[in-house]
Formats: C-alpha cells, structure tokens, sequence
C-alpha cells in the first residue's frame, strides 16, 4: 500500500472512482493486504461488538470477516475468467477488501444497540457501488461484462457468508469455543 491506512480508508470512500486506478497499479501480495489492511479495517465492527461486552459475538463476526474476504476472494478470482477479467487471485482480494471498507467502517454503529445493524447495512450499500468501480480498473472487466459479474459475484458472496455462519454461529453461540 503506497499511502497510509487513514489515507486509503479515506480516499476508497470519498473518491473510489480514481483510488481503484491507484489500487490497481499497486504490487501488493495477499500477506500484505492482510496485514496491512483487512486485519485492521475488518476489526471494527468487533471491537464495536467487543465494547458492547459481547465478546463472542465480536469473535465470531471478525472470524467470519477474516474468512469470508479469503474464500470470496478466490471465488471472485475463479469467475473473473467467466466474464473476460482477471483471474488472479491479489486482484480478487483487492476488489472484496477495498468494496468492504464501507461495511467494516459502518460496523462501529454496532455500537448502538438495535438500530445500530440497520445503519452497519445501509452503509454497506455503498459497497455494491464500491465493487462496481472496482471491477474494470482492479480485475479488467470490460464495460458490458461489469454488471452480469456483479450479479454472479453477488450471490456467490452471500453464500458464501451464509455458509461460513452456518459452520460458526454454532460453535460460538452453542459454547462449544469461548466457554
């Protein structure tokens, strides 16, 4: 990442269409954009959960996070080819971290109780827009392949988080981990 963490937060949310450019052009690996970045931003809406005194809950959605941006990662990566963009999987990583930036930084209003999920979604909707300007300078999408590619990217990602919930939610919830 060539500008700090603040400055990429900052700049994917206020100004994507010419960050994606920037984003694309960078050589990082998925170490780094682990490290550097999604073990960070994805920590927000558990440590929102976490000050609520929910640890569990707090574990489990930053378990989820980690998890679901590596899987749906390689599946964005694996359809990439399917629609005449990228196959590889750093541009795959790149696309879900950067597009999930707004949901990670709307999870502190999980912060308020009850309401608090409702704000988390609505400012995750600006993923979607996020993801769509993403796809042609990060995984070279061609205009009239961009929104069939999203569609099919949609519905695997949610699956997949469904998924991944499943498997999860009744470790932590049932006691078996975090007793």
């Amino acid at each position: 990442m060539t500008v700090s963490l603040q400055q990429r937060v900052i700049n994917i949310l206020t100004t994507p269409a010419t960050e994606w450019p920037v984003i694309a052009a960078e050589s990082e690996t998925i170490a780094d954009l682990y490290t550097k970045y999604i073990a960070i931003v994805a920590a927000i809406p558990a440590v929102a959960y976490l000050l609520r005194g929910s640890v569990r809950f707090a574990v489990l959605t930053y378990l989820i996070q980690l998890l679901s941006v590596v899987v749906c990662a390689y599946v964005i990566a694996w359809l990439g080819p399917k629609f005449n963009s990228s196959g590889e999987p750093v541009a795959g990583l790149k696309m879900v971290a950067y597009a999930n930036t707004a949901a990670w930084v709307g999870g502190i209003f999980n912060l308020i109780p009850w309401v608090g999920w409702i704000l988390t979604a609505l400012i995750s909707l600006y993923g979607i827009y996020l993801y769509y300007l993403g796809l042609t300078p990060v995984m070279k999408t061609p205009s009239g392949q961009v929104i069939p590619f999203m569609l099919v990217s949609a519905i695997l990602v949610i699956v997949v988080g469904f998924v991944l919930g499943l498997i999860l939610t009744p470790l932590f919830i049932g006691g078996m981990l975090l007793s």
